[in-house]
Parts: structure tokens; sequence; C-alpha cells
């Protein structure tokens, strides 16, 4: 009886090692997104960048930039950034974590940003915009184009 009982422990004891020490060093690399455009850029943009894109985030729309949350200018709650058309592309821990680009140009579906506002299941966090309404069907067909068009400046 008593070897069965410390049998028992000898093998409980060898799996809380194993948990508690095999598991830290069980670690999950992101993969390294590709982010190179993937978009038709020979075809004339429908939409611009200044004209219908940044008017979505402006405090008079979606107020994406405002308050800290992610202007450039402000140290905001997240680090992810819009303050710039150079910003929108840099890769944040969240998109780093889901393996995305931030914006892969011609191809929303692969654009954590675009998840972000479309509430799609697979991201962190919450829904942007946070706190405000959802982006409507028309402003997300705005921008699903944009991207769908390389995500030009211009």
């Amino acid at each position: 009886m008593a070897t069965r009982w410390m049998g028992g422990v000898l093998a409980g004891l060898c799996f809380f090692v194993l948990i508690v020490f095999g598991c830290d060093s069980i670690t999950t690399t992101p993969k390294t997104a590709d982010c190179t455009s993937v978009a038709d850029t020979t075809q004339p943009a429908t939409l611009s960048y200044a004209n219908d894109i940044v008017p979505l985030f402006s405090p008079t729309k979606y107020n994406c930039g405002d308050q800290g949350c992610h202007a450039s200018n402000l140290p905001g709650l997240t680090e992810y950034r819009m303050g710039s058309y150079d910003e929108l592309f840099d890769q944040a821990s969240e998109a780093h974590q889901a393996g995305m680009c931030e914006i892969k140009p011609g191809d929303p579906d692969q654009s954590y940003m675009f998840w972000k506002v479309e509430g799609h299941s697979g991201i962190q966090g919450v829904r942007m915009p946070k706190d405000r309404p959802a982006m409507s069907s028309a402003d997300l067909q705005l921008l699903r184009q944009w991207i769908l068009e390389g995500a030009r400046n211009n």
C-alpha cells in the first residue's frame, strides 16, 4: 500500500514539475507576416486616401486618432498609430501576435486593422472604434475597397 501511495505521489510530482517547468519553455512564435502588396496597381484607383479614408478617422466621423487612442503625438492606450499614412502600416503587437499585417495592400481579409473595425472574431480585445458606434457598412466597404486597390497614398 505504501509503495502504491509513493508511486502516485512520485507520478503527481513529475506531472507538476513538467507542467511548471516544461510549459515555461514552450512558446509560440508568431509567424512573420508578408506585408507586400498583392494589389493590381496598374488599374486606376477609385478612392483617395486623403479624400475618402482620412475623413473616416477624423473627429467628425469615428475619431480614431483623438484622445490618445491612436494619435501619433499623444501617449495612448495602444501602440498602433494612425497619425500618418506611413504609421497605418506599422505592425503593432496585436497584429504581430496574429501573424498579420496591419494593412496588407490588396487583401483586406489579411489586414488586422480592417479586422478590428469590422469586428472580426479573430481579433484581440474589442472592436474598433472602442466605445463608439460601429463603422457603417458603407464606410467598411470604402475601407475594404481602398485596401483592395492597394491602400495607396493618393
